[in-house]
């Protein structure tokens, strides 16, 4: 798997988007992040944006996501590398 820190945004909105399935959470790309990558770079946008199908509690996105204080976290270790 390559390195957060090379990935497109489309390639981590499908890494986010595979996590969240293997953990049965079927989510859908909205927003800029979307229209960015739709356009091919045309427009930028510095995130993604995901609605969940159905209801879905918050812990159960945390666990696969994790939150803004685990070091293991998808969103968290992009985050630190991309402000490095």
């Amino acid at each position: 798997m390559k390195k957060l820190a090379d990935m497109s945004a489309e390639e981590l909105a499908g890494l986010i988007c595979e996590a969240l399935l293997k953990a049965g959470i079927t989510t859908t790309l909205s927003g800029c992040g979307c229209v960015a990558i739709w356009s091919e770079g045309k427009y930028i946008s510095r995130d993604l944006d995901f609605i969940e199908e159905g209801p879905v509690p918050r812990r159960k996105v945390k666990a696969v996501l994790g939150n803004s204080d685990s070091s293991k976290s998808i969103v968290t270790s992009f985050i630190r590398t991309q402000n490095s």
